[in-house]
């Protein structure tokens, strides 16, 4: 249902995905987080295994995207980083 210019003048934008990353990486400068745990921080762990695998499969890719962005403006970093017998890609703010 369309709105009237009177509230469109009137509401707030959302947070982007974009801002929602830089303020999590910004406000933590000495914390480096893989997509998962970003993906955890922003909308929180679920309890059960389908839905952390359904919250992960529909926030992979604007995340990731987001990384990159910020990546490219040169506010992050991305290094990938051997762990537990695996190699993942951690993400931190650059100071």
């Amino acid at each position: 249902m369309p709105i009237s210019r009177d509230e469109f003048e009137k509401g707030r934008t959302a947070k982007t995905v974009i801002s929602m990353v830089e303020e999590l990486l910004r406000n933590n400068p000495d914390k480096a987080y893989t997509v998962g745990e970003i993906i955890d921080e922003l909308h929180g762990k679920p309890s059960s295994t389908p839905m952390i695998m359904l919250q992960f499969a529909v926030n992979f890719l604007p995340i990731n995207a987001a990384l990159d962005a910020l990546i490219n403006e040169g506010k992050v970093t991305r290094k990938s980083i051997q762990k537990e017998g695996k190699t993942e890609d951690f993400y931190i703010w650059k100071a």
